[in-house]
């Protein structure tokens, strides 16, 4: 542990030192870790989102393994003091259409996720008697998805509609947390019926406007 931790204060000290390291490879598990602690602390020593934008953005040189960016990405959601450091970065989640909220509920969706099956099947054999479920259904394993959940519920109306899509799936592989009846699921469930509501009035409200002429029958129109 203190190596990795040294590995991300050196880094968070002097980025310029990813020049000299191969991006185009996976990190090895010790680097991989330092990255994720150059990023906390980044995010935690800092004032506002910059470095961590920047180490994002180091990262992201031509040809690195997506690995690298990965790793700096998920500290936001894996630091203990994640909801104060998502709420300083909110602006940096919501620009640009919303890209990194996109990107960061992608990676909490694909990666930190188990089989609800596999799950199921541990309290079977341990007589819990519970419904089956779909083998392809997975859920949570980690607090990255709920922290990031509950940083979309306070900001439901400034998520861009690009962004909707990976929040649902974020919302999807928590579904057996929201079911209850618990202040937690009403929100979660209030903001999905919100944005609902929302695209049901645009496609309304497209569908029922005139479409334009084309210059052509415009045209005839005017001589008729």
């Amino acid at each position: 542990m203190l190596r990795v931790r040294a590995i991300g204060a050196r880094l968070h000290e002097d980025i310029t030192l990813l020049k000299e390291i191969d991006l185009k490879v996976p990190p090895s598990s010790r680097l991989a870790r330092g990255i994720e602690f150059a990023a906390r602390f980044a995010l935690e020593k800092g004032q506002d989102c910059a470095g961590w934008q920047n180490l994002l953005d180091a990262l992201s040189r031509p040809g690195a393994h997506d690995a690298w960016r990965h790793q700096a990405l998920m500290a936001i959601v894996r630091s203990e003091r994640a909801e104060e450091l998502l709420n300083r970065c909110s602006a940096t989640l919501l620009a640009r259409g919303g890209a990194l909220l996109v990107e960061l509920s992608t990676a909490i969706s694909a990666v930190e996720t188990v089989s609800m099956a596999a799950l199921i099947a541990k309290a079977v054999a341990k007589g819990v008697e519970i419904p089956l479920t779909p083998g392809t259904l997975r859920t949570s394993s980690t607090p990255s998805a709920p922290w990031l959940v509950m940083w979309c519920l306070d900001h439901a109306a400034e998520i861009p509609v690009q962004a909707i899509a990976a929040v649902v799936k974020l919302v999807e592989i928590q579904i057996f947390l929201l079911i209850s009846r618990t202040d937690y699921g009403r929100a979660a469930a209030k903001m999905l019926f919100g944005w609902l509501l929302q695209l049901d009035l645009r496609t309304t409200r497209s569908r029922s406007r005139p479409r334009p002429m084309l210059p052509g029958l415009r045209g005839r129109a005017a001589k008729g």
